[in-house]
């Protein structure tokens, strides 16, 4: 990084900008396939710092990852689900509606009974 003399006439400032610029475009090329989601900017435009999102985002998938295995658990282990089965078959068939079909949700239910 250079840094700005204070004693440049315009001539020489528009040289350095110029000289800046070409540096920015031969490291262009390396980062060229590199996507940034929206939401880190918008960390940057509200003054966070934007590895607070990778933070934030890792513990929502650890969040999530364990209700998933909670729930798969409870599928599994039929001795240790008792009635929540029934309510987690139901749940999982409203969140996903697009996956379960309405007449299976009873098929799913009833196949649970113990």
């Amino acid at each position: 990084m250079r840094l700005l003399p204070m004693t440049l006439s315009l001539t020489g400032v528009m040289n350095f900008l110029i000289s800046g610029l070409q540096d920015i475009d031969k490291c262009r090329q390396q980062l060229h396939d590199i996507t940034v989601p929206l939401e880190v900017f918008e960390y940057i435009d509200q003054g966070r710092n934007p590895q607070l999102y990778t933070k934030e985002c890792l513990e929502r998938a650890l969040a999530k990852n364990e209700q998933v295995k909670g729930k798969i658990d409870t599928l599994k282990n039929p001795s240790k689900a008792g009635h929540r089965r029934k309510d987690l078959i139901f749940g999982t068939c409203v969140e996903s509606p697009d996956i379960f079909r309405p007449a299976e949700i009873g098929r799913l239910v009833d196949r649970t009974e113990i």
